[in-house]
């Protein structure tokens, strides 16, 4: 079931009315598409990721809000705006050329894959982790984590999709370190408990998962 209770009117609005207009083979990854499997937290802003380059005027042609939106970044694989719904400000970031492939199978909605599955999300969670210090990263992966899926489920997404990019223990030692920035202070006890045992349950010995397609759709 999708929580789209999760998301804020204007959020809502968006989905429930504007989200048939983004082309096909475009699909959500980010907090948002975490929030949506597993209802944890509120979250306001799209990610959408796709194994074509980003062609503009296909998705400009495809997705008329955009022709209003005031952009906020244009690079060649990358396009981030924001737009009025509802009577509010909603940030859409579309990434193109993602090549990582996937280990699960997306949540289709109107015959489209438009949702990221959740060990997907969970392997592009743990590799994010180890590039910044981002308290809703951790909650991220613990919601996942208590949704059913478990560490070595996780690193052995996380190895498929990145490869030797990837380092399976240093995720799992970053999701329990809480000495940097503000996380001992800003996480529950509840988020620190969930990782500091998952890290813990974590066997080194885990191989790869088989992918699934070359595809993010």
């Amino acid at each position: 079931m999708i929580r789209l209770d999760v998301l804020p009117p204007p959020q809502r609005a968006f989905w429930e009315h504007r989200l048939h207009e983004i082309p096909r083979g475009w699909v959500l990854y980010g907090g948002t598409a975490i929030a949506l499997h597993v209802g944890h937290r509120q979250s306001r802003d799209f990610d959408f990721f796709s194994s074509d380059d980003l062609d503009r005027d296909v998705l400009r042609r495809g997705c008329p809000l955009l022709m209003e939106a005031k952009t906020l970044q244009d690079e060649p694989n990358t396009l981030t705006v924001v737009t009025d719904e509802a009577g509010a400000t909603i940030k859409l970031s579309f990434f193109g050329g993602i090549d990582f492939g996937r280990v699960g199978d997306p949540i289709h909605l109107n015959g489209c894959a438009r949702i990221a599955s959740r060990l997907d999300l969970l392997a592009t969670k743990l590799a994010t982790v180890t590039q910044r210090v981002e308290p809703r990263d951790y909650v991220d992966i613990a919601a996942l984590l208590g949704s059913g899926l478990t560490i070595n489920q996780g690193v052995a997404a996380l190895l498929a999709l990145y490869g030797g990019q990837a380092s399976g223990l240093q995720s799992v030692k970053t999701i329990a370190w809480f000495k940097d920035g503000d996380l001992e202070r800003v996480l529950d006890a509840d988020v620190r408990d969930v990782l500091t045992r998952a890290a813990a349950a974590y066997d080194p010995r885990t191989p790869p998962a088989a992918k699934r397609s070359a595809r993010l759709d």
